[in-house]
């Protein structure tokens, strides 16, 4: 019985594991107040997330902060990109319900719309993996996300989630991002280890040549 409360046991490492994710959340809320920020933090998040899904031993607060300021400017500029191209969907939503439109506008409307939902998902956890340029970063989550249509559903369900319980306004809302962050990040990481393999065998075929 006392194993179970030592400093390797269960009941530590999942005390550990449970206060580390609470600091996360808070750290991306924090620095995520001046909105132009927000990528940047989100990229931070991902990339620790990341690295406990993999197991890989880290803390918090320095990779945190080192992912926060290397990819800073990439996230920045993608974050500008966001609001333009998410500012373009609303107007074209309201075009949408306006009812005016026909019927195959209002289908590639809505087709446009999810493959900004896509880009939005996708493009910060691959930052905080892949280094590339930004070109090659939006194009690669249109690419992933497309590719793996059953994933990415599951995690706009996520997100949905995420939506309700920070509109809940419950005491837990602080922590409604981390954990969608944190789930979607299970699924991430079999998505880019895929991604990952085939680029591996890509390279082997190309040294055969």
């Amino acid at each position: 019985m006392n194993r179970f409360f030592d400093i390797d046991g269960p009941v530590y490492k999942w005390g550990t594991e449970i206060a580390d994710f609470m600091i996360l959340s808070i750290l991306w809320l924090v620095c995520s107040i001046p909105i132009f920020t927000i990528g940047a933090s989100t990229t931070a998040l991902f990339y620790v997330l990341g690295k406990k899904v993999r197991k890989e031993d880290t803390y918090v607060f320095k990779p945190f902060f080192k992912s926060f300021k290397e990819n800073f400017l990439q996230a920045t500029i993608i974050t500008i990109i966001l609001a333009i191209v998410w500012f373009s969907s609303y107007l074209y939503y309201e075009i949408l319900v306006s009812g005016k439109a026909k019927t195959w506008v209002k289908i590639m409307g809505l087709f446009s719309i999810i493959q900004v939902m896509i880009f939005t998902m996708y493009v910060f956890p691959i930052l905080s993996r892949f280094h590339m340029t930004t070109k090659n970063l939006i194009m690669n989550s249109f690419i992933l996300g497309n590719r793996h249509i059953l994933s990415t559903a599951l995690c706009g369900l996520l997100f949905i989630g995420f939506i309700i319980m920070l509109t809940s306004l419950s005491p837990f809302s602080v922590f409604s991002f981390g954990l969608y962050a944190l789930l979607s990040s299970f699924i991430f990481q079999r998505i880019f280890t895929k991604h990952i393999e085939l680029m591996a065998k890509e390279k082997e075929k190309q040294a055969d040549k």
